[in-house]
């Protein structure tokens, strides 16, 4: 076939190489290439939030998608499902890089090319990546770019060098950078806040039920919420412990930090003090870790760490996944990671528990160099 076409082109060789390339993108097309995670559940009341998205994936003159706003707003979860809706278009797959753990904003393109798999040379970290780039038509989400928005020019200039490639940023603030478009994440509206809040409340009470008046008190708590994700389904989660009633009767006391920021500390304030510590001692870890990391870090002989980690999972103030081996992986939303640090702080125990995570990195690392 590639020889009867190249003699139908009568040898032109530019002809001649983008047909081999046609046949290598055809032969490497792979929908569920990538590292894309998968929601445990269903996204409710983003459709036409996920829609636009979408569309703006789709033009050929947004090369950069920025989903903005504070913490707590959903902007990774409309990211996934955004990206996986579309990753039918990526023939080179989609991939999620978590940026969360990273400071530097020089080491944003080693964080690319490690989930990438590309090989890095020292001195030239953008090179390997635009050459490993350049071809591909593939989709990059990149989560919690705030801390590192001065790497806003070398996105830009790894986007310029692969014409096929884009990327799905959040950020609580837009990068600045050519060809960049911003979505701002808005709160949900009611609607969606109050079925993602029901929705929450069935998964620790499955009795739990809403009549007219229920679901008016519970729309009343989603506006004193701001609408914001995050904050509901921290608050969904008492359902166990208070009604909907008791639950607005405390949020209408007045507040002087933010809906989210009051939220969380009313979740910290009603663990035990055993959870609480654990928590604290859980935020030095920068991008989750395993079980077995939290039991060596976190551990000091009364804490049971398994225990309070499903504890935690059940309040929502952290979240179990998968890792690429299949161990299972333990990590904390930054904005609640950044509100656990400071309790950290405040107990004069952060000592210890880096003492214990330096530790705990050494010994990885010399493990990893004797293999």
């Amino acid at each position: 076939m590639l020889k009867w076409r190249t003699r139908r082109f009568g040898g032109d060789p530019e002809r001649i190489q983008r047909l081999r390339r046609e046949i290598a993108t055809l032969a490497t097309y792979d929908v569920g290439a990538g590292n894309l995670p998968e929601p445990a559940t269903p996204m409710l009341g983003r459709e036409h939030e996920l829609e636009a998205v979408r569309e703006l994936l789709g033009r050929s003159d947004v090369r950069l998608v920025t989903l903005s706003g504070p913490g707590g707003t959903g902007k990774t979860r409309l990211a996934i499902d955004a990206a996986r809706s579309v990753r039918d278009r990526f023939p080179s797959g989609a991939y999620f890089v978590p940026l969360a753990p990273v400071r530097d904003p020089a080491l944003v393109p080693a964080a690319i090319a490690e989930t990438l798999g590309v090989q890095q040379r020292e001195g030239k970290s953008l090179e390997p990546l635009q050459d490993f780039l350049r071809d591909k038509q593939l989709l990059l989400v990149l989560d919690n770019l705030e801390q590192v928005e001065a790497a806003g020019p070398q996105i830009a200039a790894l986007l310029a060098s692969a014409p096929r490639v884009r990327a799905l940023a959040t950020s609580r603030a837009v990068l600045g950078v050519p060809s960049e478009h911003e979505f701002p994440v808005p709160p949900l509206l009611e609607e969606g806040a109050v079925q993602l809040f029901v929705e929450r409340a069935r998964s620790v009470d499955p009795d739990f039920q809403l009549d007219g008046a229920g679901e008016q008190t519970v729309g009343e708590i989603c506006r004193r919420l701001d609408g914001l994700p995050l904050a509901i389904e921290l608050t969904a989660s008492r359902v166990r412990l208070m009604s909907p009633g008791e639950i607005l009767t405390r949020l209408e006391q007045p507040m002087e930090a933010s809906p989210l920021e009051e939220t969380i500390s009313w979740s910290y304030e009603l663990l035990d003090a055993d959870d609480q510590a654990l928590l604290a001692r859980l935020s030095v870890f920068v991008g989750g870790c395993t079980l077995r990391a939290a039991e060596f870090v976190c551990g000091d002989g009364v804490v049971d760490v398994v225990a309070g980690i499903g504890s935690l999972v059940e309040k929502s103030l952290v979240r179990r996944d998968w890792g690429s081996t299949g161990e299972a992986r333990v990590e904390m939303l930054e904005t609640i990671r950044e509100f656990a640090r400071e309790r950290l702080a405040e107990s004069h125990g952060p000592d210890r528990t880096e003492r214990r995570l330096a530790e705990h990195c050494l010994a990885w690392r010399n493990a990893r160099s004797r293999h």
